[in-house]
């Protein structure tokens, strides 16, 4: 940095006066925008103008004409406010457009587990399919709002996929938590469309909620009782685990010992066997649990094996070893 005049101004300050100064130069004075603040303004103009063209004869050669003066002082000052401008933090930038839902799904990098499919007991691996959504959707919902507020790296998103007969063309739903340039999945369902209805289906909320109501058991956390909970903020630290208690009880656990029970209701001696799955989510205002489900085993996982089985007749084999040449 050459021009001493502005080290006792901050860096927005300096890039500020900088960029109304090469303005003016550029404009031949003829801009408003351009125009100094005040005259204590004007006069620290003067001063550098007078240092940027002492700079630039000594750099140059005698002959050059005024306006090859003139663009020389022009890109000194150019590169003067780029050496003082602050820093950019791209890590903290690229956090910032990833939890407003503004990235780019393509470049994320999508991590899953085969667990996190449903059913769990059916050797289903969805995991090309899952960043196959991810990357691609038919439909999203790229951020979860609470009261007003986005949830820190929250969204669903959705996309269409057939390996059977029309009558197996499914919507893949992945929920999950973006973190920069990642993506973590942490729920996954098959929603095959000839077993719920997904006309006019626009969001992958919507569709869970219409999966639930076919599939889904009525459950209790807290003080909210339904069957899809979407997002539901709680007053506890960073989660642990997920585990059964009991046939109609599972346990949230937390690094603080305090845990939260999800509860099956209406229970009774023919209740169907049930699977939960809740995301969880931390933020700067609370932490949150999302996407809750509790899944009637009994009703489900014979209707969506039913499925896969074709898929696996068509193909003569597991479609999912045949899913990297088909998409």
């Amino acid at each position: 940095m050459f021009i001493p005049e502005l080290d006792k101004f901050d860096p927005k300050q300096a890039a500020a006066i900088l960029s109304r100064l090469i303005l003016d130069i550029e404009s031949g004075g003829m801009n408003p925008a351009a125009s100094a603040h005040d005259s204590s303004e004007f006069a620290l103009r003067e001063a550098i103008l007078k240092r940027a063209q002492k700079y630039a004869h000594d750099k140059s050669s005698t002959d050059k004409q005024n306006s090859d003066i003139k663009e020389f002082i022009i890109d000194l000052l150019d590169k003067e406010a780029d050496l003082r401008a602050e820093p950019v933090d791209e890590k903290a930038a690229v956090n910032r457009l990833s939890i407003a839902g503004e990235l780019p799904n393509d470049v994320l990098k999508v991590f899953s587990e085969k667990s996190i499919s449903l059913p769990t007991d059916s050797a289903l691996d969805d995991r090309v399919l899952i960043a196959r959504t991810i990357k691609y959707p038919d439909m999203s919902d790229k951020v979860i709002n609470f009261e007003g507020r986005i949830v820190p790296g929250a969204c669903a998103y959705a996309k269409y996929f057939n390996f059977g007969s029309e009558k197996d063309k499914f919507l893949l739903v992945v929920c999950g938590l973006r973190d920069g340039y990642e993506f973590h999945a942490t729920q996954s369902l098959r929603i095959y469309a000839s077993d719920v209805n997904l006309h006019g289906t626009s969001t992958p909320l919507e569709a869970l909620l219409r999966w639930t109501d076919v599939y889904g058991v009525e459950f209790e956390v807290v003080n909210w009782r339904g069957k899809f909970l979407s997002c539901m903020k709680v007053e506890t630290s960073k989660s642990k685990i997920l585990r059964p208690l009991n046939f109609k009880q599972k346990l949230i656990e937390f690094d603080d010992g305090s845990n939260i029970i999800v509860t099956q209701t209406g229970v009774g001696p023919m209740a169907p066997k049930t699977e939960s799955m809740i995301t969880t989510a931390s933020g700067p205002d609370g932490y949150f649990l999302l996407f809750g489900i509790t899944v009637n085993i009994r009703k489900f996982v014979p209707a969506a094996l039913k499925h896969i089985k074709r898929e696996k007749v068509v193909f003569n084999t597991a479609a999912n070893a045949l899913i990297n040449k088909i998409i």
